[in-house]
């Protein structure tokens, strides 16, 4: 769940380190699996400093793929600037059904109910901290 500045050198690591490391939480209860899967630390290193994440495939509101990918993009310019502003991308899908079935009958796996709510659960969380942050208070928040 490390950013690839943290992998590079804790001394320029920012707020926006921990934006990464909520796309990563995200991405993995929305996937089932993490981002970026290796099988040494060298190798997720060098996986999550150059590779793309893995490639979003879990049915999930629409919008919500777009919010996470952007929290896990490689340079730290390119993410959400604060969790203030990724609690704002968030907020639309600060509800407890996240992942409905369109049929009205229970037909996901277990995991994606949980993942769902576990999502809803984290959303709500970020959506809190980030509406009662200032600039002063935000990283006491994360």
């Amino acid at each position: 769940y490390m950013s690839p500045e943290q992998m590079r050198s804790a001394r320029t690591v920012d707020a926006r380190s921990d934006i990464w490391s909520l796309g990563a939480v995200l991405y993995e209860l929305c996937e089932g699996t993490r981002p970026f899967e290796a099988e040494s630390f060298s190798e997720m290193c060098v996986k999550v400093a150059v590779d793309p994440p893995a490639t979003m495939t879990a049915p999930m509101p629409p919008g919500l793929e777009q919010v996470i990918v952007r929290c896990l993009e490689k340079k730290r310019e390119h993410r959400w600037p604060s969790v203030v502003e990724l609690a704002r991308a968030l907020h639309p899908f600060a509800q407890r059904n996240l992942f409905p079935d369109p049929h009205g009958a229970v037909t996901r796996a277990r995991h994606q109910t949980q993942a769902g709510a576990a999502v809803s659960d984290l959303v709500r969380h970020v959506t809190m901290a980030g509406t009662e942050a200032s600039p002063a208070t935000e990283a006491a928040a994360l």
